[in-house]
């Protein structure tokens, strides 16, 4: 289980380049594949986009020994974004947000658009950590669709030597606690195949998002990992999303989401 092929895009905004300099220090832990990705709107863009992607891929290569390879693309970012992510088979898509101009304005409803266009997952970080990722939260349940963003928080961890903190709701009900039980054991043997640390951690009360949060604050948390069920997002009509609020949160950890896929193309080791 491998991380191979990593997507940045960038409109050279400083939320952006920070992205892409985090992108490069996971670079330095592995052989992924770089790619830096900025979409332009006409033919007379495209060349002077070049130059500013040449300029930093230059520097990676000098400071970090980090190979990047640029691609420049016309049409409209958000569903440039998966459109290039299925063209190069990437295996995750990294992105900064903060602000409302450019593509800073990726809060909210703009993000979860970028992820209906795209069968990669999403990692969305808030502000540039510049520090490798060490703890992991995986909020875990019994549906068979989560397990899904657990193979994207392994190959993270095994990545950056990470720790990953499973949170499970506890069950009241006899068949409820059988079916969870069961599952936390073939998780924990999953996780442990792979040679990944974990914890095993219990909510009493329903997994919120507030209480999600606040347990990742606690554990030092520098990724949550979510699972997104949603095809379409219709903010505007019906306000946040809880994967938006998440993706937006009070504690700026990075969220990475992961489009659920339909049960019957699942095939897991657990």
């Amino acid at each position: 289980m491998k991380l191979e092929r990593l997507l940045v895009p960038t409109d050279f905004t400083e939320t952006s380049l920070s992205a892409f300099q985090d992108a490069v220090l996971l670079a330095t832990q592995s052989q992924v594949e770089l790619f830096h990705l900025h979409i332009v709107d006409s033919q007379d863009a495209v060349d002077k986009a070049r130059i500013q992607l040449e300029m930093l891929s230059n520097r990676a290569l000098v400071d970090h020994k980090v190979r990047v390879i640029n691609l420049v693309r016309i049409g409209e970012f958000m569903k440039s974004i998966g459109d290039v992510a299925c063209e190069i088979e990437a295996d995750l898509i990294l992105m900064g947000t903060h602000g409302i101009k450019g593509m800073q304005w990726v809060t909210g409803s703009n993000a979860m658009r970028i992820l209906a266009h795209s069968k990669a997952p999403i990692l969305i970080r808030q502000e540039s950590k510049e520090k490798l990722v060490q703890h992991i939260v995986v909020p875990l349940d019994s549906k068979l669709e989560t397990r899904q963003k657990l193979d994207m928080a392994i190959k993270l961890a095994i990545v950056y030597k990470a720790r990953i903190h499973l949170l499970v709701e506890r069950e009241l009900e006899t068949l409820s606690i059988e079916r969870m039980n069961k599952l936390i054991k073939q998780v924990s043997t999953y996780i442990s195949d792979h040679r990944v640390e974990y914890t095993l951690n219990y909510e009493d009360q329903t997994i919120t998002t507030s209480r999600l949060l606040d347990f990742a604050y606690r554990v030092g948390a520098d990724l949550i990992t979510i699972i997104n069920y949603q095809e379409e997002v219709y903010t505007e009509l019906f306000g946040m999303t809880r994967e938006q609020e998440l993706i937006s949160n009070k504690y700026n950890i990075p969220v990475l989401c992961v489009n659920a896929k339909n049960t019957a193309e699942i095939i897991t080791a657990y």
